[in-house]
């Protein structure tokens, strides 16, 4: 009997019918089709039912190799081999059993010969002895291991061919291996298991000396990591099945990567029919870019050969017919994020239409969110001969994996590129691959301090020092210290003072500008010290703000023609808001050595029932605080009144900027009131915004002192 298809490398259609019957419907009892039927004729089996086991016999005067189709005589082969042969149909209908002499067809006369169906009992086919499942790790350095295990021939006659076959390279992962006949079929898994993890290469240590005065380094490394397998995610297929009516020697597609990282194709399953059937030889290649660019399939430059081997066509060439084979490449092929690639297969090098690649006639693509497969064409009279048949469907899955780089960590040290200190630094990194292996390594960065510094220390007497834009003036060691060599600057303590012996903070401030001040270096290693002056300046021009103004004919002109004239510094406070009414008032204390000019104010407004409009703000200022003069007008200034579009409703609020025509001073150590105040707080629909119970916000000169009154009209009642 004849079990093994997959062994088997012919099948034989005959051209003459002769002799039928209808499927037995009792077990193991035959079916006579014919007595006296010659080679090259086939019997009809009409009925037979999908599912069920039949086994067909032939008798002539030598042995009778027969082929059995399903639907039609030339339909899709279920099972051939010499005399006994079992199927188990598909589909319920007609079978078909040809008679030849042998595998390769022949006409030889074997006399009269009589052809039988039984119908045997489910559960009676061959049985193969096949390995529990296997689980192994890889092999060293590669993404997979070469599994050997044996599968014995059991009750089947034919020796069984497992695919793949003992002795292949399995990729990480879990692999199906298929062993099976017309009849019958069995698989086991073989599991690979990632256990190796990936590989960090840190630099050697990093030993680097400081000169004189330096404190730190800026030091650059490159950290990499290598692993068995790519750092891509899980394995993913995508597959296309048109109804399949047509092939041709070869096929061609584009494949475009939809996602954001690079895909790795590692195999494709296409399908194939051959006649006889048996081992052909399949390629693949493919390139970036698509086949339809010029010359591109008229020559195999700027192709990549991705797969080269031999598989097992067990399909014959019929509407929906073929065999699936799937094709390893013998590496990955990557498509960048967002590129398309060309891929072009070809069975038996395009030697005869006896093999064929199969396709649908229309036009279909297909996508899974991150590839899409498109454009097919029928191609290759021999191999890279152009595009013979477009637009066509494939048959077409394939398997792929995103990734990209490995994700480094680093767990502890500095990055590249960072400011080293003098020391040792260490620095960690570690890489997890998909797995959940993870590989570490670490390296030191020294940084030696310069060597024997002197210990003579010389002082400039006198050194202009120049304010930044926030007028402050950050002094250090080297600025003052001049000859050397000298260690870390940063060693050096300073003590800053007046010229009447008051110690100064660093850094200085703008209450010190114009003045002179003593600075003396100390050297905390020896107790040695010099000492110098310094003239703290500001020579940063202000910032002139100039801005419309609006008069009525017979107003007086301002005694400034372009009023708002800001020292560069303001203070902010930008406080959310929790309460609201129609003017608040808060105080305004000068913590410095110097005067302090207000020149204007953003306000907090909302309105509160209102129309969106035009509204007005008004600000007053006072010496002194404003607590228990908010009911009394006396002392009060006004210093801004500013007409404003008010459209956002509470408790949406906008900023509105009133610069002052009437600019307040603040004198040193001084407090001032502030009254702000909209719709000259008459009504409650539009609101001036504010928070209660904020702590004061300063920039160690000017401080906003909260916990606001609140009024209903203009100074003098308060609310």
């Amino acid at each position: 009997m004849a079990f093994g298809m997959q062994q088997i490398n012919a099948q034989c259609f005959a051209s003459f019918s002769f002799g039928s019957g209808n499927a037995p419907v009792v077990e193991n009892q035959p079916v006579t089709l014919t007595t006296c039927a010659f080679v090259n004729e086939y019997s009809t089996v009409f009925n037979a039912q999908a599912g069920s086991l039949y086994q067909f016999a032939a008798t002539g005067s030598g042995p009778v190799y027969i082929t059995i189709t399903q639907g039609t005589s030339t339909g899709t082969v279920l099972g051939h081999g010499f005399s006994p042969v079992q199927v188990v149909p598909t589909a319920t209908g007609n079978l078909y059993m040809h008679y030849h002499a042998n595998a390769a067809c022949a006409l030889t006369s074997l006399g009269c010969i009589a052809g039988s169906i039984t119908l045997l009992p489910s559960g009676s086919a061959c049985q193969y002895d096949i390995p529990a499942d296997i689980i192994v790790n890889n092999d060293l350095g590669q993404c997979g291991a070469n599994v050997s295990f044996t599968v014995g021939q059991g009750t089947c006659q034919d020796p069984p061919m497992p695919i793949p076959p003992s002795g292949s390279f399995f990729p990480v992962g879990t692999t199906e291996v298929s062993v099976g006949s017309g009849v019958s079929f069995a698989s086991f898994n073989v599991t690979v298991i990632d256990a190796e993890a990936p590989v960090l290469n840190c630099p050697a240590d990093i030993f680097v000396t400081l000169n004189p005065g330096e404190c730190s380094r800026i030091i650059n490394y490159t950290v990499t990591a290598t692993d068995n397998c790519p750092f891509t995610g899980d394995l993913m297929f995508h597959f296309q099945d048109p109804l399949l009516n047509s092939g041709w020697y070869g096929f061609a597609n584009n494949l475009e990567n939809l996602s954001t990282d690079p895909m790795m194709i590692s195999s494709i399953r296409v399908r194939a029919s051959a006649t006889p059937f048996g081992f052909y030889n399949f390629q693949v290649y493919m390139r970036l870019g698509t086949y339809q660019d010029p010359g591109v399939l008229n020559s195999p430059a700027g192709w990549t050969l991705v797969a080269d081997e031999d598989y097992n066509v067990t399909g014959a060439f019929v509407t929906g017919g073929g065999s699936d084979v799937d094709i390893i490449f013998n590496e990955d092929f990557v498509i960048p994020p967002g590129e398309t690639a060309a891929i072009y297969y070809v069975v038996d090098n395009g030697a005869t239409l006896n093999r064929r690649i199969m396709y649908n006639g229309g036009v279909l693509e297909s996508n899974d969110g991150n590839i899409r497969i498109f454009d097919g064409a029928g191609t290759n009279l021999g191999v890279f001969t152009g595009i013979q048949f477009q637009p066509r469907a494939a048959y077409l899955g394939v398997n792929y994996q995103l990734g990209g780089d490995a994700e480094i960590v680093q767990t502890s040290g500095l990055p590249s590129g960072s400011v080293f200190p003098a020391g040792i630094t260490t620095n960690c990194f570690e890489v997890e691959d998909v797995a959940g292996n993870v590989g570490e390594c670490c390296f030191d960065v020294v940084v030696n301090d310069f060597p024997n510094p002197t210990r003579v220390l010389v002082c400039n007497n006198h050194v202009n020092i120049s304010v930044d834009q926030n007028c402050e003036a950050l002094l250090n060691a080297d600025m003052i210290l001049e000859g050397g060599p000298y260690s870390c600057y940063d060693d050096y303590e300073l003590i800053i003072e007046t010229l009447g012996g008051v110690i100064v903070s660093n850094p200085i401030t703008a209450p010190f500008v114009g003045q002179t001040l003593m600075v003396t270096v100390l050297d905390p290693a020896t107790g040695n010290s010099c000492w110098g002056n310094v003239k703290v300046e500001d020579k940063i021009p202000p910032v002139i703000v100039c801005r419309d103004l609006v008069l009525s004919c017979n107003d007086d002109l301002p005694t400034e023609p372009a009023p708002g004239v800001f020292d560069p510094a303001d203070l902010e406070q930008p406080a959310p808001f929790n309460n609201f009414w129609t003017g608040y008032a808060f105080n305004l204390d000068n913590e410095g050595f110097a005067p302090i000019q207000i020149e204007g104010m953003e306000v907090q407004a909302a309105l509160a029932g209102s129309a969106a409009g035009t509204y007005n703000i008004r600000i007053f200022m006072r010496n002194g605080t404003f607590e228990g003069f908010t009911n009394n007008a006396a002392g009060w200034v006004e210093v801004g009144n500013e007409d404003v579009q008010i459209s956002a409703g509470f408790p949406t609020i906008s900023l509105y900027e009133v610069f002052f025509n009437n600019p307040f001073l603040i004198g040193a150590g001084e407090t001032a009131g502030v009254a702000v105040y909209v719709n000259n707080g008459n009504g409650f629909g539009v609101r001036v915004c504010g928070e209660l119970g904020t702590a004061p916000t300063t920039d160690g000169i000017l401080t906003i002192n909260n916990n606001p009154a609140r009024w209903l009209v203009p100074v003098g009642a308060n609310g």
